[in-house]
Order: structure tokens, then sequence, then C-alpha cells
């Protein structure tokens, strides 16, 4: 599928803790590069070979990525399929204080498989290798010179490869395995949804839609916007209805809010 410039992303649902009930097939661009796989905000590459523990932290390293940590169970089964059932190398370790184990290069997650009685520490073992399905995809510790292969995991920036669901008037900003989206100064929303807070205003005949203008409104009038339907209605115009200002409030009182625009020559203001 890659030499077609598609991949396949299958995806198992568990009734029980192991037992797939289904299979979700979906087909999508390759957004990983050549020997690397996508899955759940990652690109994962899987060794040929088997290394000792800091080997493979290393060859990780020289990829700008990391010996992969596991954030859920999820990743978890879909690392150790990676490797057929075989026993691979986590990033998991207690080389700095025994018994206080961390993920390798500051990875993240709470999450542990330990399979019964362990972590032992047997004959100094600082190191932790996930041991397959044939396991129940339970974790062991073992001694770090051991060799197994091993995964390499690395965070897929979703901001630059435009793989977000930002709007266009919102900025985003990656974070390992996921991005936030904030809208642009002047425009309200939640970020995936965003909206100009001058609508209506653009109708203006002393504005004459320019962009400039109605940019420095909606920046300054987004506090008053209540929402997204939110409208600027003129009701008032004095070439119009007349300069009195008996005849503004008459028309524009208790109506919400309210802007006024003055032209005089060449200056534009109001408030």
């Amino acid at each position: 599928m890659n030499e077609s410039g598609f991949r396949v992303c299958v995806k198992e649902l568990y009734e029980t803790r192991y037992d797939p009930v289904s299979v979700n097939y979906a087909v999508l661009s390759d957004i990983c590069k050549p020997g690397w796989s996508y899955f759940n905000g990652f690109c994962y590459f899987t060794s040929d070979t088997c290394a000792d523990w800091t080997t493979a932290v290393t060859k990780c390293r020289q990829e700008n990525s990391v010996l992969v940590d596991v954030i859920n169970n999820e990743e978890n089964v879909y690392i150790q399929h990676r490797h057929n059932g075989d026993k691979s190398w986590l990033g998991f370790n207690d080389r700095s204080f025994e018994g206080d184990f961390t993920w390798v290069d500051h990875g993240l997650g709470n999450f542990t498989a330990w399979a019964k009685n362990q972590p032992n520490n047997f004959k100094e073992e600082d190191c932790v290798h996930a041991l397959g399905m044939k396991y129940s995809y339970e974790w062991n510790d073992v001694q770090c010179r051991d060799c197994h292969k091993f995964t390499c995991k690395k965070d897929l920036d979703e901001c630059q490869h435009d793989l977000n669901y930002c709007h266009k008037l919102a900025t985003c900003t990656n974070e390992r395995g996921s991005y936030k989206c904030k809208c642009k100064a002047g425009y309200p929303g939640d970020g995936f949804d965003c909206y100009y807070s001058y609508a209506g205003l653009g109708y203006s005949a002393i504005l004459a839609n320019d962009d400039n203008y109605l940019g420095s409104l909606s920046s300054w009038l987004s506090p008053v916007v209540q929402s997204q339907s939110s409208y600027w209605k003129r009701c008032w115009r004095a070439s119009v209805d007349g300069w009195a200002a008996s005849t503004f409030h008459s028309l524009c009182d208790s109506k919400g809010p309210t802007v006024t625009i003055v032209r005089v020559g060449k200056y534009i203001f109001g408030g």
C-alpha cells in the first residue's frame, strides 16, 4: 500500500481485555516517513534485529524519537502486536533509583502492565521488556544487557502536516500525541469554530468593508459579542435619520451594546 501512497489502519475492539470482537479498516494517506507507521498521533518504527537496552535507546535517539513509552493498554497491545508475540524492549527502567521506574527521555504516562510478582529485580534487573501476546501483553524487568527487538516512537506534528481540525481563523499548537487550537486575537470561539465579531459592520458606508478597520474592530468588540450568531445591525444613520441626539436614543436605546462610527473628512473614529 505504501507504493500507492496509502496505508491501511487496523483497530481491534475488545469485549474483554484480550478478546477481539470486531475489526475496523480505514484507508488514509501515508503520513509517516517510509518504514514508520502511524497510530493515535504518533509514528512508530520496529527493529528487525535485537539489541541491548542502551543500544536500543541510542538508535531511537538517532531517529529523533524515543524508545517506546506506553500511555494506555490500547497502545500496549498495538506495540506488542508489532513484534508478532516476541519479547520487546520498553523505555521503562529503574537504572537511576532502584524501584523507581521511569520512562527514558522524559516519556509520559502512568500506565503499567506488570506480570504477576513483577518487577522483582532478580539478578539486578533494571530494564523492562514486554512479554508478548502469549503472556497477556504483560511486562517483566530484565537485565539491560539482554538482546531484544524494540520499537521507536515519534510524535507526529499535526499542525505542520495539516492533520488538525483547527479553524482557519485559529492557530494550531502541537503537543505530544495531540494538538491545541486557539482562535486568533479578536475572533471569539473555541479554536475549532472561530467567527468574526464584527459581523454586520461590513455593511457600514463609512468603513466600506475595509479589512484593516474591520480587523481592529473585531479585536476591540470581541468581549461584547455573546455568541457566534451575534450580529451587528444598524439602528441609526445620521444622514438618513437625522442628527438629533433624541433620535439616536429613540432608535438605539435598550437594544444591547452599540458602536458608533463617525467620519470627519479623511478621519474615522468612534466608540
